[in-house]
């Protein structure tokens, strides 16, 4: 799980990005990032009906984000000051996590925020 100062939790910071920053898709996920002129990264990952109308499906999909970002961010790979919010496609429910951690990995790459 992520810790709290490392999640995105106020609407304001989810409109934000929607508005104010640069996105992309890479696979089965898409994203978007902007500065936060903080020390730390924060992410946010949505989830929501459009992917699947079952919240099993859907937080299995979330948890299993997060916690690939989670290490990410233990092993100081994602550049610090950054905002992100990720949105798994409906292909993304059947991946592994190993599937879904390089297309993690393969979005951030594309994105410039990897160290």
């Amino acid at each position: 799980m992520l810790d709290k100062a490392h999640r995105l939790k106020k609407d304001t910071d989810y409109k934000r990005l929607l508005k104010n920053s640069r996105s992309c898709s890479f696979g089965a996920l898409s994203a978007r990032a902007d500065y936060n002129n903080l020390d730390v990264t924060r992410i946010g990952v949505v989830t929501g009906t459009a992917l699947s109308k079952k919240a099993v499906v859907r937080n299995r999909v979330r948890r299993q984000l997060q916690e690939i970002v989670r290490l990410l961010i233990k092993e100081d790979k994602i550049i610090k000051g950054i905002d992100l919010f990720i949105r798994p496609f409906p292909k993304a429910i059947g991946l592994s996590y190993q599937e879904l951690n390089v297309m993690v990995v393969g979005l951030f790459q594309k994105m410039g925020v990897l160290v």
